[in-house]
């Protein structure tokens, strides 16, 4: 399991959630390719995910 940063989880804990993220899963393995992970927010250090 990986570790979870302590703002991920105080973020989880409020009752409102300050921002909605889009999640998105491309799965090409039936076709021999990847999964791929999309998300319309930047990560921690700003980069896009």
């Amino acid at each position: 399991m990986q570790d979870i940063p302590q703002e991920t989880l105080n973020e989880t804990t409020k009752t409102e959630q300050s921002a909605r993220a889009d999640l998105w899963e491309f799965d090409l393995t039936g076709i021999g390719g990847g999964r791929y992970f999309f998300c319309n927010e930047p990560n921690g250090k700003g980069e896009p995910v």
